[in-house]
């Protein structure tokens, strides 16, 4: 018998699909790994995140941090799908 081998941090997303709750579970691990997608000092620059309509907006504390992230969106929608394992935005809203 083959028994289909998962990681522990696939259990989450599992459960979460099951009771259809994906996309929540994907934005919050999101917001919680929004170091490892961007970096720590923009992490650290970033005031909220919150979804709605397939948009991530995105607060940051620094307007000049702000225009060079609008520069990045391409890649940054790019970054968040790739960690999310699937397309969860269309875009990315940076704002004060």
């Amino acid at each position: 018998m083959h028994k289909k081998q998962y990681k522990s941090q696939d259990f989450g997303r599992i459960y979460a699909k099951s009771v259809g709750k994906e996309n929540e579970y994907l934005q919050a691990k999101i917001k919680n790994h929004w170091h490892k997608i961007v970096s720590s000092a923009i992490a650290s620059q970033t005031i909220a995140i919150f979804f709605a309509n397939k948009k991530m907006y995105v607060k940051i504390d620094s307007a000049v941090l702000r225009a060079e992230l609008e520069k990045y969106k391409t890649l940054l929608v790019q970054k968040v799908n790739t960690f999310a394992g699937k397309s969860l935005i269309d875009n990315i809203v940076f704002f004060a």
